[in-house]
């Protein structure tokens, strides 16, 4: 592994484990037992850090959002929420610091307001997929179906909050549970015999 690739694989595992706030670089280049100056050579400042590992989240999550087989197939919409729920916990300092995140560096509150934007669009696409594959059941108003996509992402976006600041810390363990409350947002809307179906499968992806 290159040392660029080693910083941002270090610094996740040490963000993941410590607040960013109590990080610094120099902590991160003794994490590796490389001079701080090896390190800013690669990356000047921790905002850098951040924004790459950002960059490299969302390009993992583009590969899961690009299945087609998530607008039409229910095994792979149980796949969907469970692969996002492991990604999302593999960085999830950042959705646990994400305003502190988003203050601190300009730059990422801009690609993060982008990016919002355009998954509340997909959203939208996937939401129509699923009513014309006999998925989901069709919605009553575009209203509705606003409220739905806000509600999709807000769950998405704090499932792990919820678990840190309730119960004291997330865990591996509680990626069942955040899996499980976007299904829910989703569960009304869907048509009985398809819920059921992503359900199981997405309790047999989790348990295993």
């Amino acid at each position: 592994m290159k040392t660029k690739e080693k910083i941002l694989k270090t610094a996740v595992e040490i963000f993941n484990e410590h607040s960013v706030s109590e990080i610094s670089v120099n902590q991160i280049a003794g994490k590796m037992g490389i001079s701080p100056g090896n390190l800013r050579y690669h990356y000047k400042t921790k905002e850098e850090i951040i924004r790459t590992i950002w960059n490299t989240m969302t390009s993992q999550l583009d590969t899961i959002w690009s299945n087609p087989e998530i607008h039409t197939h229910e095994p792979a919409i149980a796949g969907l929420l469970f692969n996002l729920g492991n990604l999302f916990y593999s960085y999830r300092f950042l959705y646990l610091e994400l305003p502190h995140l988003l203050n601190k560096d300009p730059d990422l509150r801009e690609e993060y307001r982008r990016r919002t934007e355009r998954i509340i669009k997909l959203l939208g696409v996937i939401l129509d997929s699923w009513a014309n594959a006999g998925i989901m059941k069709p919605l009553k108003s575009q209203k509705e179906k606003d409220y739905l996509i806000r509600n999709l992402w807000l769950a998405n976006q704090l499932w792990m909050y919820y678990w840190d600041t309730v119960h004291a810390r997330v865990t591996g363990e509680n990626i069942k549970e955040g899996t499980m409350q976007i299904l829910f947002v989703y569960k009304p809307y869907l048509n009985e015999k398809s819920a059921d179906e992503i359900e199981f499968h997405l309790n047999q992806l989790c348990d295993q």
